[in-house]
């Protein structure tokens, strides 16, 4: 192998290598747009090889050594031009369209490049330049190899003229000229063939390279091409001690240092902890800036003071007036705008008051969209989405507010409204921001859906006969304990309500000698309304219990609650509902789910053999829309299995830290505790959930029914 001697020749390719270095730091450590971060690191990786073999070329004089260095850093140039076409599109919003576009690109790339190591079709050998620099002799493709550069990234130019045409800041534009810009300093790329046959001094490839890499920086830095949400520290510390690593590692390991050079495995030794504690340190600094990320106390208190604001609004508009406020105090939004759904889904502008704007009607699918999404949405960053068919249709609708920043405010897989800001010039919402709109955003579609059905509550009220259900629900309504006996059935049940009128209903029943009924429903909101509707629905299902008897299957139970539901109120509500009759003479559960979660059936060991789990939920939608779906099953039953049903208040409490109990807890004391915790199984589900919250606010009620054979 030659030797390598520090030449004049290097420096422009090492300046070139620099400056690409400094581009991926800068990269690396800035947070934001992943698609165009994922472009930009791309555009590093394969350039800086480049750079680099050919500074170390201009230090060697020997031609073998020279070639292949070539081979290393041009075989991956290839992949730079469908990095420039993966960065115009992703700053243009074009990525989703023209994926497989990008897929071919790279593909065709990829091919290149492992020619470029593996034969001499693009590197055949070198000759010596005028400069004294060695150079590359080309190949038969080699033409083919680099002019993959400029050609898929005038593509990606070509494509990003379709872009979005209704991107209110010019920022963007500003950010495509610039990745033009460096598109078009790629063609330099094509002068340094022409060395081959005796044109030019000295490769030029350097000079577009150091000012693409400087105006990459510029555009991070000062224009916000990123879109970014701040500083990754983590980030900075990893650089940090991988730079450090590598300069310690080439101390131990430089040539005059024989004591380690002679005894590799005490190198290794020595070496090897650096990388983890390396790693320990990135992580412990990740998990402070996750912590330093949440909402500050301020932001906190001003959810929890909203929360209890909203108990005492009687009118969605207040709502409404209220998280504009918190809006524009909290983040940096500003103009903040709210709209409210009517009846057909088109949003109606409330905030500001005086507001003359016309309706935004939404598309259907739009809308499903939306709820099935419901994090807030910068209009920045709508080109990363891949939205598929749906494209034109949000783009659209984002047209119509003109706003920097979207904020769906979604309650029970219903879009109930929608607010909007402006954000100063080239800004996203930073990752704490996000956090804070997102909860504000959920404490106000909740408060919106709490408004509305208490006003529907005080139309009901009117009649004696409804003021009779909500004090029949709060009499019924037991907390605490309650043990049926229900031969051969006991049915176990603890309640925890989260407010004083309550939202659960649930019931059972005994049809005929061995064959019990299950009911639990979780209606939509908190207080009055709530009660009304449970109060009504807990009615219709003991009514019809008591006059069908053994002829009632859980599906037209359901149905009967789906009809009563949609006449309460104009059929504005909503219920999730669970029925199941469980039968010990044909040892078989039936079950009825709309929009709930389920149950589930334990099935004890023998033995050896663990506790087992079969789920009883089907797919469906909840009762009161207008095409209520409804699933149905069934499954076989021994005679010591159990059912156990929960509401999501058990399973969705979170702690503190925001963590929820979860689903994988309850089956694990389902499978631990609940067989042998006798009478005692439903009280123990709620409290090991209580117990998760500790301290923290329990918003929901917390119900687990049991039913178990009297012998177990």
């Amino acid at each position: 192998m030659g030797e390598l001697a520090f030449s004049p020749l290097s420096v422009p390719y090492l300046a070139a290598a620099i400056a690409l270095a400094a581009l991926g730091v800068v990269t690396v450590v800035v947070r934001g747009d992943t698609l165009i971060r994922l472009a930009m690191l791309l555009l590093v990786a394969v350039t800086l090889p480049w750079a680099l073999s050919y500074a170390l070329v201009g230090s060697t004089r020997d031609p073998a050594l020279a070639e292949r260095l070539f081979r290393v850093g041009l075989a991956p140039v290839s992949m730079t031009g469908p990095g420039l076409m993966l960065l115009v599109l992703a700053v243009s919003g074009r990525v989703d369209a023209h994926r497989w576009l990008l897929a071919g690109a790279f593909g065709v790339a990829l091919t290149t490049a492992v020619l470029c190591w593996a034969t001499e079709l693009m590197v055949e050998g070198t000759f010596e330049t005028a400069s004294g620099l060695l150079f590359v002799t080309p190949g038969p493709l080699q033409l083919i190899h680099v002019l993959q550069i400029p050609a898929w990234g005038a593509v990606g130019v070509v494509l990003s003229r379709r872009a979005m045409s209704f991107d209110r800041n010019h920022a963007w534009r500003i950010q495509r000229r610039q990745v033009v810009i460096i598109v078009g300093l790629s063609l330099v790329t094509l002068v340094d063939p022409l060395l081959a046959a005796g044109i030019g001094w000295y490769p030029a490839a350097w000079l577009p390279a150091v000012v693409s890499s400087g105006i990459g920086i510029y555009a991070i830095l000062r224009q916000d091409l990123f879109r970014a949400r701040g500083v990754d520290h983590a980030s900075v510390l990893e650089l940090a001690i991988l730079t450090g690593v590598t300069g310690l590692l080439y101390l131990v390991l430089w040539e005059g240092n024989r004591t380690w050079t002679d005894r590799p495995l005490a190198a290794a030794v020595f070496t090897a902890p650096l990388p983890m504690i390396g790693l320990v340190a990135s992580w412990t600094m990740r998990i402070k800036r996750r912590r330093a990320e949440r909402a500050s106390d301020g932001a906190i208190a001003a959810i929890d003071t909203f929360a209890e604001e909203v108990e005492a609004l009687s009118d969605e508009r207040e709502v409404a007036v209220r998280l504009g406020e918190l809006l524009v105090a909290h983040t940096q939004a500003t103009d903040a705008r709210v709209w409210l759904a009517d009846d057909a889904g088109a949003m109606i502008p409330v905030v500001p008051v005086e507001t003359t704007a016309p309706p935004i009607p939404i598309d259907a699918r739009v809308r499903a969209w939306i709820v099935a999404n419901p994090d807030p949405l910068m209009v920045a960053e709508l080109a990363t989405l891949r939205l598929g068919g749906l494209r034109a249709l949000v783009e659209a609708m984002v047209a119509r507010v003109e706003a920097d920043v979207l904020v769906p405010l979604v309650d029970r897989d219903t879009l109930v409204g929608m607010a909007a800001g402006n954000l100063p010039r080239f800004k996203v919402l930073r990752d704490d921001e996000r956090d804070f709109v997102r909860a504000v955003a959920t404490t106000a579609a909740r408060g919106m859906t709490f408004v509305g059905l208490t006003r529907e509550a005080g139309h009901l009220a009117e009649t004696a006969r409804e003021v009779e259900v909500a004090e029949a629900v709060q009499q019924a309504r037991a907390v605490g304990d309650t043990v049926i006996e229900a031969s051969p059935w006991q049915v176990l049940a603890h309640y925890r309500p989260a407010a004083r009128v309550a939202g659960d209903v649930w019931m059972t029943a005994r049809l005929t000698e061995g064959r019990q009924l299950l009911f639990i429903g979780d209606v939509v909101g908190t207080g009055v309304p709530a009660a009304l509707v449970s109060a009504a629905i807990g009615g219709v299902c003991e009514a019809t219990a008591s006059l069908r008897g053994a002829a009632l299957e859980p599906r037209a139970l359901l149905e009967l609650v789906h009809k009563t539901v949609r006449g309460i109120g104009g059929g504005a509500q909503r219920v999730a509902a669970f029925a199941a009759v469980i039968d010990a003479g044909t040892r078989k559960v039936t079950f009825a789910c709309a929009g709930h979660r389920g149950a589930y059936v334990v099935r004890p060991g023998a033995g050896e053999e663990r506790v087992r789990l079969d789920v009883l939920h089907a797919r469906g939608s909840t009762l009161g829309e207008p095409q209520a779906q409804i699933g149905e099953g069934e499954r076989p039953m021994s005679d010591a299995d159990i059912v156990v049903a929960c509401s999501d208040g058990v399973v969705e409490v979170r702690d503190g830290r925001g963590e929820p109990w979860g689903e994988r807890r309850l089956q694990r004391m389902m499978r631990d505790q609940v067989v042998s915790a006798g009478d005692r199984a439903a009280r123990m589900i709620v409290a090991a959930a209580v117990a998760h919250a500790a301290d923290a606010p329990v918003m929901d009620d917390m119900l687990a029914v049991v039913v178990r054979p009297v012998l177990v």
